[in-house]
Formats: C-alpha cells, sequence, structure tokens
C-alpha cells in the first residue's frame, strides 16, 4: 500500500512540472513580421536556429520592393534595390555586398528548408543587404522593418581583418592583422586565413597561427593569382567557428627571389649556409654556385625551398664564386635571383675518421679521411705505443679502409692518415689515441640475429688471425646438429636446410690458431620451410584513389591536415593499394597502410625489415601494426603526425600540400631525399589538392 502510495505521488510531482512548461509553450505567440507599420504575413512563417531570427527571402525582400534572381545552376540569389545588392549562396555563410565591394561573414547560412523549398536567411542579412532599419519587439515577438530609416552594415561577428583598403592587393608573403574582442581571445584555440573564390565561394586554407595574438602570414601562390576573398576565422578547442571576417583581395604576386646568409663581394673561410627568401609558395629551388676562378659550376636542383644549404668547396675550388638561387613554382616556371658575388678562401684540412680520442677497438674498424683536398694516395698508419715506431697498415687511393687488429696489435697506440695531394706533397693528420684490443676473434657473417632462413644460405666468416679448420656448427633447440666445414681454398660454405629442420637454431663458426679453436659468439635464428606470404592487395588499384581520398577528406576536415599529403602518402607507401604489409607466415592482412610498427586494434602481423650484424645488411622478422579495420590505419598514423613532438614543424604547416611535404620529410619522416617531389608530383598528376577544398 505505501508503495502504491509513493507511486501516485512521485506521479502526481511530474505532471506538476510539466505543466508550467506546457502553459508556456500554449501561450507562445507566432513571430509576426510588421513591415513599415504593417502586418505582413509570409506563406511560410519565420523559424528561430540557434537564438536567430530566419525568414523567407524573397518574400520579405520583394514586401520592400527589392528584385531576388535566383541561379539554380550554382545555387545563388541575388537581391537589389536601387544602387545595393546582396549575393547570397546556399549553405555558404560567405555574404557579398554591391558586387563585391565588400563582404560579410554571417553567423547562419541560407538555407532552404526542407519540405518548404524557399530560401531562409536571419533577419539581419536582409536589414544589410537593402540598408533598412530592423529591430525585434520580445514582448509581442516581432520583427518590426522600417525601410524609412537607412541602416549601415551591422557584422555578425565583432572581429575584423585590419586591411583597410577595398580589393586589397597581396603581391607576395603578407602578414594578416586582426582586430579581436577579449571574450575571442579567451576562447579562441586557433586563426585560420581562407582564400576563397569569388564565384564559389570555396578554396583553401593559406594560413594558420596557433596564438591569437600577431599577423597570421599567407605565403601566396602563383596559380591563386586573381580576384579572391580573403576569410580570416577563428575556431575553439573543439573545432567549431566562433567568429569570421572577410574582405575582397587581389592576388597579384610579383615573384621575388633572394638570398639570406651570404652577401655580396663577402669573404668567407671554409664554407658558406645560404637560405632562399621567396616572397611565393614554391615547389623547390636550384642552387648555381660557379666558381669564376676555375670556371666549375656546383648545382643543386629541386630542393627544398625552406631549408639551409650549406657550400664547402674543396681546397682546389676555393676562390671567386657566383651564386644564383632559381626558384620553380608549380608548372616548374623560372624565377631567378639576382647573382651575388663573394668569395671562399680555405686551408687544406685532413683528420682521421672512424675514430675517436681514447676510444677503445674490440672489432672491426672503419677508417677515413677527412679532407677537403684532392689526393693521388691515402695511407693509414699505425703508431706503436712508446717506441714511436710507425707501420702502414694500409696504402690506398682514397676511400675507406676496415681494419680488424689481431693480437700484434694490442695496447695503446695511435692512428694517423697520411696522403699524398696532387702535387706529391704529403700531408698528416693529428694523431688519435686508441687503446686496441687484438685478442684473436673469428666473426660469423653468413647469418644475423633472429633472422629466419627459407632456404639455402651462404656460411662465411672473418677473423683478425690466421686460422685453419673454419668449422660452421648449427644447432636447433630439439637436438638436432649439423657440422659444416670450409674447404681450403673457399671463403664459404652452402647451407641447406630440408624437410624437418623448421625451427629455432643457432650458429657458431670456430677455427684452430695457435692449437686452440677460437670460437664466435652464438647466434639465434629460424628454420622456416613453409609457405611464404607475401604483401597483400587491400583494394583493387583503380579503386584505391577513391578508397583513401575519401579517408583523408574526413581526416582534414576534422584535423585540418591536407587531404591531398594524406592520399599521396598512402598511394606511395602502399603501391596504391597493392603492397600492404601481411603475416608472412599466416597471410594475416595488416590493413595497415603505412607500415607502422608494433601492436595495433588486431594485433600484430609478422614481416620483414632490415637489420645489420657485424657490418653486414641482413633481413628479419618484425612486428607490425594489424588494425581490424584501414579507417584504424589511417586514424593511428594522423595520430603519430599530430602528437609526436619532432613534427611540430609538419603541423605547422599542415594545411598546405607544398609546404607540408617539404616540412614532414624536414622532420624525418622519411629517408628518401625525394620524398617531397613524389609526394607532390602525385598531388599535381591526379588533382588531389581539390580534396582540400573547402567552404564556409
Amino acid at each position: 500500500m505505501k508503495k502504491n502510495l509513493l507511486i501516485i505521488i512521485i506521479n502526481i510531482f511530474v505532471i506538476l512540472l510539466l505543466v508550467p512548461s506546457i502553459s508556456q509553450a500554449s501561450i507562445l505567440k507566432p513571430i509576426r513580421i510588421i513591415v513599415d507599420g504593417k502586418e505582413v504575413v509570409p506563406t511560410d512563417p519565420p523559424i528561430i536556429e540557434n537564438s536567430r531570427t530566419l525568414v523567407p527571402l524573397r518574400f520579405i525582400s520583394e514586401e520592400l520592393g527589392a528584385d531576388v534572381q535566383w541561379i539554380n545552376e550554382t545555387r545563388t540569389v541575388i537581391v537589389s534595390k536601387d544602387n545595393k545588392s546582396v549575393m547570397l549562396k546556399i549553405d555558404s555563410q560567405i555574404i557579398q555586398y554591391d558586387n563585391g565591394k565588400s563582404y560579410g561573414i554571417s553567423d547562419i547560412a541560407p538555407k532552404i528548408v526542407p519540405g518548404i523549398d524557399r530560401t531562409f536567411v536571419p533577419i539581419r542579412l536582409i536589414g544589410n543587404a537593402l540598408g533598412v532599419h530592423i529591430d525585434w519587439d520580445n514582448e509581442n515577438r516581432s520583427v518590426i522593418i522600417d525601410s524609412f530609416k537607412t541602416s549601415e552594415i551591422i557584422p555578425f561577428y565583432d572581429m575584423k581583418i585590419n586591411q583597410n583598403s577595398t580589393n586589397y592587393r597581396i603581391t607576395g608573403r603578407t602578414g594578416i592583422n586582426l582586430e579581436l574582442p577579449e571574450q575571442y581571445i579567451k576562447v579562441g584555440e586557433e586563426i585560420r586565413l581562407l582564400l576563397m573564390d569569388r564565384d564559389s565561394h570555396t578554396g583553401f586554407i593559406v594560413g594558420k597561427s596557433k596564438g591569437t595574438q600577431g599577423p597570421v602570414y599567407y605565403v601566396p601562390s602563383l596559380e591563386e593569382n586573381g580576384e579572391k576573398i580573403l576569410v580570416a576565422a577563428i575556431y575553439d578547442s573543439s573545432n567549431i567557428l566562433i567568429a569570421a571576417d572577410a574582405i575582397p583581395v587581389i592576388i597579384d604576386v610579383k615573384p621575388v627571389v633572394g638570398i639570406s646568409g651570404v652577401k655580396d663581394f663577402e669573404e668567407y673561410k671554409d664554407s658558406v649556409s645560404v637560405t632562399p627568401s621567396i616572397n611565393f609558395n614554391a615547389h623547390s629551388v636550384k642552387y648555381v654556385f660557379t666558381n669564376t676562378t676555375n670556371g666549375r659550376v656546383f648545382q643543386y636542383d629541386k630542393e627544398d625551398p625552406y631549408l639551409t644549404r650549406s657550400f664547402s668547396p674543396s681546397f682546389e675550388n676555393q676562390g671567386a664564386y657566383t651564386l644564383q638561387i632559381i626558384a620553380y613554382d608549380h608548372s616548374f616556371n623560372e624565377y631567378k635571383s639576382a647573382v651575388i658575388s663573394f668569395v671562399i678562401k680555405n686551408e687544406k684540412k685532413l683528420s682521421l675518421g672512424g675514430v675517436k680520442p681514447n676510444s677503445n677497438i674490440t672489432n672491426i674498424t672503419r677508417l677515413w679521411a677527412v679532407r677537403n683536398f684532392n689526393v693521388n694516395e691515402t695511407r693509414f698508419i699505425l703508431i706503436h705505443g712508446s717506441s714511436g715506431r710507425e707501420e702502414i697498415l694500409k696504402t690506398i687511393p682514397y676511400g675507406e679502409f676496415q681494419w680488424f687488429p689481431g693480437p700484434e696489435y694490442t695496447g695503446e697506440k695511435q692512428l694517423i692518415v697520411e696522403v699524398l695531394d696532387t702535387r706529391n706533397n704529403i700531408i698528416r693528420s693529428n694523431p688519435i689515441k686508441v687503446i686496441v684490443d687484438g685478442s684473436p676473434k673469428i666473426q660469423q657473417l653468413g647469418i644475423g640475429p633472429d633472422q629466419v632462413i627459407t632456404g639455402s644460405t651462404e656460411l662465411k666468416y672473418r677473423s683478425n688471425v690466421n686460422i685453419e679448420d673454419v668449422t660452421f656448427q648449427l644447432r636447433s633447440t630439439s637436438g638436432k646438429t649439423k657440422s659444416l666445414r670450409l674447404e681450403t681454398g673457399k671463403d664459404s660454405v652452402s647451407f641447406i636446410p630440408v624437410t624437418g629442420d623448421d625451427g629455432n637454431w643457432t650458429v657458431t663458426v670456430s677455427g684452430i690458431y695457435n692449437g686452440r679453436r677460437i670460437v664466435s659468439e652464438t647466434v639465434n635464428f629460424r628454420i622456416y620451410l613453409g609457405k611464404i606470404y607475401g604483401p597483400t592487395i587491400l583494394v583493387p588499384k583503380d579503386q584505391f584513389q577513391n578508397f583513401a581520398s575519401q579517408l583523408a577528406r574526413e581526416s582534414f576536415l576534422k584535423t585540418g591536415m591536407s587531404a591531398a599529403i594524406q592520399t599521396s602518402q598512402a598511394i606511395l607507401e602502399t603501391g596504391w593499394g597493392q603492397y600492404v604489409p601481411t603475416d608472412k607466415y599466416s597471410g594475416k592482412n595488416s590493413r595497415n597502410l603505412f607500415g607502422i610498427k608494433g601492436t595495433g586494434s588486431n594485433g600484430f602481423v609478422i614481416s620483414n625489415t632490415w637489420e645489420v650484424y657485424n657490418g653486414i645488411t641482413y633481413r628479419i622478422d618484425d612486428k607490425f601494426r594489424a588494425y581490424n579495420d584501414p579507417k584504424e590505419s589511417w586514424e593511428d598514423h594522423k595520430a603519430l603526425l599530430l602528437n609526436a613532438q619532432r613534427y611540430g614543424i609538419f603541423r605547422d604547416v599542415m594545411y598546405d600540400s607544398t609546404m607540408g611535404t617539404w616540412a614532414i620529410r624536414r622532420a624525418g619522416y622519411a629517408t628518401d631525399p625525394e620524398y617531397p617531389l613524389k609526394l607532390m608530383d602525385i598531388i599535381k598528376r591526379y588533382n588531389l589538392k581539390e580534396l582540400d577544398r573547402i567552404k564556409l
């Protein structure tokens, strides 16, 4: 009984709570429209959206005597009266006033209301368009329009681009200054510059700043020349637009290529560091250093236009130089800097590379001459302890020498490199003190640690002493053994695994020196004679561009990272989706589009990677992340670029498909020096930049 009574009381309480709301809704008056003192009743009543009153555009405009033109092909509305006009596009927040003399940003884009098929706009927009006074009577829920009172354009957002001239002309790299009220500064996370076409109201992000102080820089491309709309928009931490302004601009780039770091008629010692100074968004640059003393020309082509290049000529090529930098646009037109003249003077320099002072030499060591002049001969010389006796270890024309010291070199020594220059003058480096452990050693060269052997393998060895009876000993964890003896006069022996050998093994090599057997370190490896699966196809090649573009576009709208860069990376790194890492033993598809190692949402797959052992490069198994869906792989890769500290320089320009490709290479993403050029070629060839097109 008590329980039923409690339920009744709760129900009555809920009903009482609802009564005020129901009552309030029942007395909510419809919105009235009063034009010049007369109430007009449109066929379609006004609506409220985001606390903004939206009215049917054509009805109100025609009530005020304005002409309304609808262009179906471009979903454009033009409203004009007397000497005033406004052009709107459905779903675009950009407003064009008076045939492009000025622009504004509406907080709500004109929209066609479903089921009504009429264009609705914020009422203030009509007031701005026709210069009439509009007021809101909250008590009577009435929009009051007075066409006898004039009104200036009232911006929807209280922020301003501080470039006052109409059709502001941009001729090169430009800092755009903004006026931002305190409320935007407090919540603003990022400012973006958008360059939009005047016809389509779509365009590209062309500048970005994480802070809200100071100018935001725009580096125009020559391809952007023409009449445009420049929009400055501020976003919060959730990537939501909180304010914006727009102005008409004319992009009229006058290419200027300058040189920083080197001055005309200056003299430099040893080297110069040169940085291009370019006022447009260049594809790449070429450096042309010409030695006017001997006529030699040094060219460095298709280089990063944002990177400093060091030029250090050899001793023979010191002297008077000219330098010119050539910048390329995306059509590979050339724009040249002025030619500057300078002098580089240097002295002959020689040092020994490969060892550091007081280092311990216990293994084979690479030695080379570090020099800035040409030589006829190179000698690597050992100085023995306190006796000072010199021994020539190796004489070669040039290049490196691999030294594997034996017992006779044990102890404290000094190493130098000595060369004969082109005039047969002897030049020596400073000696480097080293401690040599020349105890007898033998190294196995055929199999590296954790390598997987799938067929016949050549086993070799290396030793710092003369040895006899060289034998390779192989043992499996299951107890099998194989012993392979190297025949006299041979430098290798073939190891051919057979059926039943699958499993984990170890290998050592040994030999007789001075009556005792010396043994190499033990190397663990694996034999696998089953089926090996190669990379798999993710999607058919002719479908991959569309597949990758959709993922890239979604990511771009969320993060601001160029979709063109993302798509071109996926194309390049997977060979159009035809070479996705696959488990070599099971055939499991990783759905890993960017070859990221480790464990993913679907575990991992085993594939090949490269390692070096005893100076020999070989392939081993490694784990690559596997995903349940390619989208997870895509998001994982973007998280790496968006969060890893070293990619900060990429994030600064990741909106731009040219600057971004150079920055990602500069951040150390790829070792291939032509990686940015390959990405840009894919972007241009398949018109991927269009994936970065946006609207407001």
